[in-house]
């Protein structure tokens, strides 16, 4: 008999639980799904006739700094002193653009000087190289650009891309998670961050350092075994939004048309792989 007794008040206790935990995540779910109003206000008459004002100004005063420009023709004493690639003529007729071939087969431009005679000269340019292309880590995901020849500048951006099918909920906090013991599942997070850097190339290969500026969102995210808090059952609590400042370094690669780039934030211990091609 007093066994049947401890059963009985067991289980009165754990339906007694069950109910008030619904009934408290019902509310949470109410309150969550409450419109919030927003004041929304529209710019006065007087705001609109002010920016009219501006823009005239701005318009006129364009006119006045950027005079029309005469366009010079063929038959202009002034274009034949200067020719069509705008080249002064001194001791040759006339330059064109061309291109050479450096010892890795990359096509180049260069300026090809036409003398009285036949005799041209073809004096190599050296252009600018460009790198860009795609990365990404565990879970993020982004793009990169290089621009220079043995010293570089780089930039790189990166987001989150962690699929989120939670329902959020801002107001909820820790302590009242707890209570009711519900399995914890993966962090979630969002954000992005962008990197500005400079490099060196030894050869075919350069190294690199940044330092970037970026924004995390974290968020728990639990599983609801009565399904009261989303219809999936996951929902998911705010833990942090903040700023940070990152540092990376990287080495990247370069063949005939690819390159291949390898970075390390060092801030929050993650590894970037990137492929791109380069010009």
């Amino acid at each position: 008999m007093k066994n049947l007794i401890t059963i009985f008040l067991l289980s009165f206790s754990l339906f007694a639980h069950a109910q008030s935990e619904r009934a408290q995540k019902e509310a949470v779910r109410t309150q969550n799904s409450a419109p919030r109003q927003q004041i929304q206000s529209s710019p006065s008459r007087e705001y609109y006739q002010k920016q009219d004002v501006r823009s005239n100004q701005r318009i006129n005063e364009g006119i006045l700094r950027n005079p029309i420009r005469r366009d010079l023709s063929w038959n202009d004493p002034y274009y034949r002193r200067w020719n069509q690639w705008g080249a002064p003529v001194f001791g040759f007729d006339y330059w064109m653009p061309g291109f050479y071939y450096d010892r890795w087969g990359y096509r180049n431009p260069a300026r090809i000087y036409h003398y009285q005679g036949g005799r041209t000269d073809t004096i190599k340019g050296k252009p600018t190289r460009i790198s860009f292309g795609i990365q990404g880590s565990k879970n993020m995901a982004g793009a990169w650009l290089t621009i220079g020849n043995n010293g570089y500048f780089i930039a790189d951006y990166s987001q989150f891309v962690q699929r989120d099918e939670s329902t959020f909920y801002p107001d909820l906090t820790m302590d009242r998670v707890i209570p009711w013991r519900d399995e914890r599942l993966e962090n979630l997070n969002s954000g992005n961050v962008f990197y500005l850097g400079l490099g060196k190339k030894f050869g075919r290969t350069g190294i690199h350092t940044m330092a970037g500026f970026g924004r995390e969102r974290k968020k728990y995210q639990f599983f609801d075994e009565l399904y009261v808090l989303s219809n999936n059952g996951k929902y998911s609590i705010p833990v942090s939004d903040q700023n940070y400042i990152g540092v990376k370094f990287g080495i990247l690669h370069d063949f005939k048309r690819v390159t291949l780039k390898l970075d390390y934030e060092a801030t929050r211990k993650v590894v970037f792989a990137g492929v791109g091609i380069n010009l």
